[in-house]
């Protein structure tokens, strides 16, 4: 039996009774505790458990260090025979030891409706030095509320057979840990465990060799280029690192096959991933500019720019693991669009430019300043609005509408290396209407934008398309020093979408 004080106003059901100076609760009333009597249980396992009833006393706990006690539970009793189902707190315990550490979970001050236990749960102790007695016993106090603490004895026994102690998880103490051995009945076969050792310690070097020419090209690279932005990476850390086990990695299928390699979708720790492979036998020259492609993504995080993951080796084949992009390239879509496969409208289109803009501006704000080439940015422009191959659509309905137009621009049908030629010569892709004549840019987006968007009205159309293809002229111009820069660029197009 115990006495006790007035307290401070709790809750009762959600509801506050401003008169209420109680601490715990039963089901429909609510006052401080006092003379109570409590049933006590200690739960190790499901097959070992201690229940105490009758009397108010919580019994020694006696358990090896690392052992868990599942829960100790009380069920406490008012004097009336009310249940108490709430605390202002969870049970916690109180002790003072220079051999011993306690471990144990704090859990909810609320009984459930059936059973009224409050607990505490995974309880466990870890002695503070392996020289120790494995025979301690200390006092520690269950503490109800501020004013009632419940006295017990915890004894820590010696470690069972086949345990011993040992530091284990950079804890602070020892547990006991079960000995490792090896059953008799294995028979381990020699020479295959020797092949597959060779095999892995190959695989390391390589994986090693690979990860110290990436890091030092990082590092080459991060020298010369600082970025004006914040840099996501944490470059001061020693133990970062880029090298992706192979194991980690299950290929999907092949999405993409070049001269240097092929590209496949894989998932890699269940997130989808692209993994761009370059082949074993391409020259010393191809595989370090593979590298320094690898090492240059892992230094750039921006929401336009695929995101590197890092590298890896599949058998002798290295790898470079980059964020899977569901819809495939640009290229990719560009082509879609002009084979009929997909249709944009203006303002995805539009969209698409923009990050692309974004992407770059990204990569021009880099110091030093890296070469940003905003005349290939003229043409992808050109490409997505015509959904046409420059220099070589000069047969297509879409530029035989105004035969008579004046144009500085040449079309070829003679193939990519009479495309270069007019490049070099100064020549840009055609435009089959002048943004100048109202009447005949009128008339050509109605016969072939306006059917794909139709939500637009033919003035707005006009205003866009008129800013468009200016813009696409300033990009394209041959002087460099006229171009403008990416941050002008998304500045008008953000416009255009605005």
């Amino acid at each position: 039996m115990y006495s006790s004080i007035l307290l401070y106003s709790y809750e009762l059901n959600g509801l506050e009774d401003s008169n209420n100076n109680a601490l715990s609760y039963g089901n429909f009333i609510s006052y401080p505790l006092r003379n109570f009597t409590f049933h006590s249980t200690l739960q190790f396992s499901s097959s070992r458990r201690i229940t105490i009833e009758g009397v108010s006393t919580i019994p020694d706990i006696a358990m090896y260090p690392g052992e868990k006690l599942q829960n100790l539970s009380l069920i406490i009793q008012h004097f009336d025979g009310e249940f108490v189902k709430f605390l202002v707190a969870p049970l916690s315990i109180k002790y003072s030891s220079t051999f011993i550490k306690m471990d144990y979970l704090l859990t909810t001050t609320t009984s459930s409706s059936s059973n009224y236990n409050l607990q505490i749960n995974n309880l466990s102790v870890r002695l503070l030095s392996p020289t120790t007695s494995q025979n301690v016993s200390i006092t520690a106090f269950l503490v109800i509320d501020a004013s009632y603490e419940i006295p017990f004895n915890i004894i820590t026994l010696p470690c069972p057979e086949r345990y011993h102690l040992e530091s284990r998880y950079s804890v602070d103490g020892f547990i006991c840990v079960e000995d490792s051995h090896v059953p008799f009945e294995i028979i381990i076969p020699v020479v295959r465990v020797v092949q597959k050792l060779k095999t892995l310690e190959k695989k390391q070097r390589a994986e090693k060799k690979l990860e110290s020419n990436f890091i030092g090209m990082k590092t080459y690279i991060e020298g010369g280029y600082s970025l004006l932005q914040h840099d996501f990476l944490d470059r001061s850390s020693e133990n970062s690192t880029y090298l992706i086990p192979v194991e980690d990695l299950s290929i999907i299928k092949k999405i993409g096959e070049g001269g240097n390699g092929s590209v496949y979708h894989a998932k890699w720790n269940g997130s989808e991933v692209a993994v761009k492979s370059i082949k074993s036998d391409v020259s010393n020259e191809e595989s370090e500019e593979f590298q320094k492609e690898a090492a240059l993504l892992s230094t750039l995080r921006h929401p336009n720019i695929v995101n590197f993951y890092g590298v890896s080796i599949i058998n002798s084949t290295k790898c470079m693991v980059v964020e899977y992009l569901s819809r495939g390239s640009l290229d990719r879509m560009i082509y879609n669009c002009r084979s009929r496969q997909c249709v944009l409208k203006l303002f995805q289109k539009l969209d698409i430019l923009l990050g692309v803009a974004k992407g770059m501006a990204y990569m021009h704000s880099l110091k030093p300043n890296p070469v940003v080439d905003v005349y290939s940015f003229a043409i992808i422009m050109w490409e997505l609005f015509f959904e046409e191959t420059p220099y070589m659509s000069q047969h297509s309905k879409k530029f035989q509408k105004f035969k008579s137009h004046s144009t500085t621009s040449t079309d070829s049908n003679e193939g990519g290396a009479r495309a270069l030629m007019q490049v070099l010569k100064g020549n840009r892709s055609l435009i089959p209407f002048s943004i100048d004549n109202n009447e005949e840019l009128v008339l050509w987006l109605n016969e072939f934008l306006v059917p794909q968007n139709p939500e637009i009205d033919i003035q707005t159309l006009v205003k866009i398309v008129s800013t468009y293809i200016d813009l696409m002229k300033q990009c394209w111009q041959s002087n460099p020093e006229l171009r403008p820069n990416f941050l002008q660029i998304v500045e008008v197009l953000s416009s255009l979408l605005m």
